[in-house]
């Protein structure tokens, strides 16, 4: 018989990850000043996406994740973690901005 305790179990539930992404999602993108098709269109995807996301009936792979966090000046971690009040979260993501073409 081991005496070794297990290691504690840092994983965050599926369930757990899309509600606090799709709220961390929302509040950085509307604080960047953006609305759903501007963001969409910033990161690449259509704004059906953007949707789906903030209601938490998707979560991003880890591509769109890395994608996300950098348009809004933040971590992937950040996204995934439990929301912060949202008074002290005002003005705290500016967009990047992409390159303009042409």
């Amino acid at each position: 018989m081991s005496t070794e305790a297990a290691p504690p179990n840092h994983a965050v539930s599926d369930d757990a990850f899309k509600a606090n992404f799709s709220r961390n999602l929302a509040r950085l993108r509307e604080a960047a000043g953006l609305n759903r098709a501007q963001f969409a269109r910033l990161i690449g995807v259509d704004k059906m996406r953007i949707t789906r996301l903030e209601s938490g009936e998707h979560a991003p792979g880890g591509a769109l994740l890395l994608k996300i966090a950098a348009a809004l000046n933040t971590t992937a971690e950040a996204l995934a973690a439990e929301p912060v009040a949202e008074a002290a979260a005002e003005g705290e993501a500016k967009p990047a901005r992409s390159k303009r073409r042409g």
